[in-house]
């Protein structure tokens, strides 16, 4: 695991917020190269409430969002999936030891927060922070294929 992380560029010593989203990018583009089969259930009957949830937050997102482009909706309906799914409960419960009203003021204050900033406009991949991030990606890929 070690290995992988460091191949990645990845470490979870002295984090702070401002690199948070950087490393959470490098931690993803690695982990398809982890032979492990995928957590969700492929129940039939949970395969069915997934489909009916998410087109429930894809028409609560739409309302609001009318002028953003599929996929940018479609990505904010995802991340408030997130949030309200029992593998978070799960996680605030047992990777953290919340109890129930803790996982639950965290979970809420979260989907707040995102709700709040799709009510404000904020769109995915548009704020200051995103577009910084999105330059040095830029970068890293150009020096990447310079070296090539």
């Amino acid at each position: 695991m070690r290995r992988l992380e460091q191949e990645a560029g990845v470490s979870y010593e002295r984090i702070t917020l401002d690199d948070l989203a950087d490393v959470t990018s490098r931690m993803f583009a690695s982990l398809p190269s982890f032979a492990v089969a995928p957590a969700i259930p492929r129940d039939e009957t949970f395969a069915a409430r997934s489909q009916i949830r998410r087109q429930s937050l894809l028409s609560a997102v739409g309302k609001l969002t009318r002028t953003w482009p599929g996929n940018e909706r479609q990505l904010v309906a995802a991340m408030l999936d997130v949030l309200w799914t029992p593998t978070t409960y799960e996680r605030l419960i047992a990777g953290w030891g919340f109890d129930t009203d803790a996982a639950t003021h965290a979970a809420t204050w979260a989907l707040d927060v995102l709700i709040e900033a799709i009510r404000d406009g904020s769109r995915p991949g548009h704020t200051r922070a995103a577009r910084k991030r999105k330059r040095k990606h830029d970068k890293r890929i150009s020096a990447r294929d310079t070296r090539s």
